[in-house]
């Protein structure tokens, strides 16, 4: 539609749309269909007798336009499969197979598969993240740390990559992930240390850099990870040095395998409540739970992390008048303007910071003009 006219036009949606996945599952259905009807849609008894007469099993896990098809059976089997689905897709759907992506691969070697790699062994099957997933973490990494420190203060730099590795870490944290998670915090500990080093303080030695920056997570200003003994890169978020914005550890999410999956829908509210009994892991973890509305860009990436922490440290009460606050009621006021500082950084000091109610953040910034 434009200028709320229809237009005809040969090309596709956006790549990265958000109709995308969702007009992939509508026209891959049939797919599913025909590779079903190989196999699954038979008796036990009928299933039997193909098995009898040579047939192959196999079954399709599709995640919208990506798909794996899995053969019980010999590589000429699997062959002879790949190419009736070739010409399946090319006579009913239309679409090519991209003769780079589409291969036949034993799972003893490994395949990957929306990021993982699923490889069987003599005596059990593991899933880890792919050797790719891994090279594009290292480089989505040094591209938020470089980002950050160039453009951001250090409390931004530190948010902006904390954002990144918070999202990674609950990706990954259902499959064999540990080998991969030290690694991965091997690898961002080395990086924030040595451009931190370079952008922040290159007239210091690294011993002075590191006792300057690496501040123990007792005192992070997420409440949650305070009780692990180590320590990362971090910066004061208070004058009195009691709370610090601090890098994440990718060691803090707790690897949690899922059982096998019972097939129901969370988006039915019947199914919903027994699947929340059954995975308690379908509730957000502390860390990630929204604080409320967000505010101007201006306050930068670390105004949600930090106004979260004012309103914890005054138990969501408003400071003027003791009313109970959350979500769209919780504000949070600056006591002296953002304009009175050199820096953003300053005027996000905790001490210039209070949890007020609607009510008594309009009579507070009156009184400020």
């Amino acid at each position: 539609m434009e200028d709320g006219a229809w237009q005809v036009t040969d090309e596709g949606t956006p790549q990265g749309g958000i109709v995308s996945p969702l007009l992939a599952n509508i026209y891959l259905n049939e797919l599913d269909w025909f590779i079903h009807a190989k196999w699954g849609g038979f008796s036990e008894a009928e299933r039997q007798r193909l098995l009898r007469r040579g047939a192959f099993r196999s079954f399709i896990v599709r995640y919208a336009d990506d798909f794996v098809v899995m053969v019980k059976g010999t590589m000429e089997q699997a062959m002879q499969l790949k190419a009736e689905i070739a010409d399946f897709v090319g006579t009913e759907l239309h679409l090519e197979l991209s003769e780079a992506k589409t291969l036949i691969t034993p799972v003893e070697q490994g395949i990957d598969f929306l990021g993982f790699r699923i490889r069987k062994y003599q005596r059990v099957t593991l899933i880890t993240p792919s050797p790719k997933a891994m090279s594009r973490f290292r480089e989505k990494a040094k591209q938020r740390v470089w980002e950050g420190f160039s453009t951001q203060n250090d409390a931004g730099a530190i948010e902006h990559l904390n954002k990144y590795l918070v999202g990674w870490a609950m990706y990954y944290r259902r499959v064999s992930s540990s080998r991969a998670f030290r690694q991965a915090d091997h690898y961002v500990w080395w990086r924030v240390f040595r451009t931190s080093h370079r952008l922040r303080n290159p007239k210091l030695t690294p011993g002075q850099h590191y006792k300057a920056h690496y501040i123990p997570y007792r005192y992070d200003i997420r409440r949650v990870n305070r009780r692990h003994r180590c320590k990362n890169y971090g910066c004061w978020a208070d004058k009195a040095h009691t709370t610090a914005y601090i890098v994440v550890t990718l060691n803090f999410f707790p690897i949690r395998y899922v059982s096998f999956h019972p097939q129901l829908n969370p988006y039915v509210p019947e199914e919903r409540t027994i699947l929340e009994e059954r995975v308690e892991e379908l509730n957000l973890p502390p860390n990630l739970e929204s604080p409320g509305p967000m505010a101007q860009s201006e306050y930068g990436p670390e105004w949600r992390t930090l106004r979260k922490a004012v309103l914890e440290q005054s138990g969501y009460r408003c400071w003027q008048c003791g009313k109970p606050i959350r979500g769209r009621k919780a504000h949070v006021h600056h006591c002296a303007r953002l304009k009175s500082f050199k820096n953003r950084r300053q005027a996000h000091f905790l001490e210039n910071l209070v949890a007020l109610c609607p009510g008594c953040h309009q009579k507070a910034e009156w009184q400020g003009r």
